[in-house]
């Protein structure tokens, strides 16, 4: 009976020993497989805030662009009627006005 309950517990130790090593196992592998989710999501923040940055500056650059190009526009018109507006004015009104 003895030799039986050894042989049992040799058996239960052994059987024991090896669910320690799987959970073990499994352990590092939720470890590992957590660090490489956390890198993957750091890399998909990182592309989509580099994406939004470069389409923001992408935006401000043709905003900025379009607001030149009204403003000189504005300009050559305002320098355009002016030159007409000389044109069209006969020369005793200039030389009275200065």
């Amino acid at each position: 009976m003895r030799a039986l309950l050894r042989e049992e517990h040799a058996t239960l130790c052994a059987e024991q020993a090896k669910l320690r090593d799987e959970l073990r196992w499994l352990d590092e592998e939720h470890v590992r497989c957590r660090a490489e989710d956390e890198a993957r999501a750091a890399w998909r923040t990182l592309t989509l805030t580099l994406t939004i940055t470069l389409n923001l500056t992408l935006t401000l650059t043709l905003s900025l662009t379009l607001t030149l190009t009204l403003t000189l526009t504005r300009r050559a018109r305002r320098a355009h009627s002016m030159r007409c507006a000389r044109r069209s004015t006969p020369r005793w009104a200039l030389s009275a006005c200065g």
